[in-house]
């Protein structure tokens, strides 16, 4: 996080370590992140990638002046096992590590036809909008083609924050307490925002959603990494640990 300080300038480029945080261990070749964009002075983009020699012509999130936004990342660490992020506008970045993938991974990703769980609006999933400070629990395993909890490691859903009261965040995790110092939706008052989240689910399949803000919430589930094989490795656990990470211009 880069809040404690100044806004990191234009052009700026950050390098993020992702080995030796959260359990990501040497020899991890990417890491899932979500990026989040603070207070830019401007409108414009950033970019992460694996440091190198030159930055790709890409972007990883866009954002308008002063609108805070996230965006899920999956990105090759560097030979060092860092992640590098340039900054098209003066800003603030938090990066929040999620997981890991490598050769030392245990579970595999299968896609799948995605299939909407959670509609506040409706009352599909969970009969209400999230309440400021609400932390509401869903089953997810054995539902919508993913498997029973036993063999299931993480799903994968974009969540959607609808026709937020205020501006806030939203935080997936394995329902645990306290609650992880990490978000993944970042949204404004009246202004619908989208992300692709990918968390480890509890010892009984249920992933938990916390808001900041009184928000209703779409997720549409589109795969998961169930065990074994080899593939992102991402436990409770480990997730309990993932803090934001500091990084250095």
């Amino acid at each position: 996080a880069s809040r404690g300080g100044a806004l990191g300038a234009a052009g700026t480029i950050a390098h993020v370590p992702a080995v030796g945080q959260a359990g990501t261990p040497t020899g991890a070749a990417a890491a899932a992140l979500t990026l989040h964009a603070i207070s830019p002075a401007a409108d414009g983009f950033a970019t992460v990638y694996p440091c190198s020699a030159s930055v790709p012509d890409v972007s990883s999130i866009n954002f308008i002046q002063a609108v805070d936004v996230a965006n899920q990342a999956i990105v090759a660490l560097s030979a060092g096992g860092e992640v590098c992020v340039q900054v098209s506008a003066a800003m603030h970045v938090v990066v929040d590590l999620g997981g890991w993938y490598g050769s030392a991974g245990t579970a595999e990703f299968v896609a799948l036809t995605p299939t909407r769980v959670i509609d506040t609006r409706v009352g599909l999933g969970l009969p209400a909008p999230l309440s400021a400070g609400g932390n509401a629990s869903l089953v997810l395993a054995a539902t919508a083609g993913l498997p029973a909890a036993p063999g299931l490691a993480a799903p994968v859903a974009v969540v959607t924050a609808v026709d937020a009261s205020a501006a806030g965040g939203l935080t997936v995790h394995p329902c645990m307490l306290p609650l992880p110092a990490a978000s993944h939706v970042r949204y404004q008052a009246g202004v619908n925002a989208a992300v692709t989240v990918v968390v480890p689910d509890d010892v009984n399949g249920q992933w938990c959603l916390a808001a900041e803000q009184t928000t209703h919430v779409v997720m549409d589930v589109s795969g998961y990494f169930a065990y074994p094989v080899t593939f992102l490795s991402q436990a409770a656990t480990v997730f309990s640990t993932a803090r934001r990470l500091n990084w250095t211009p």
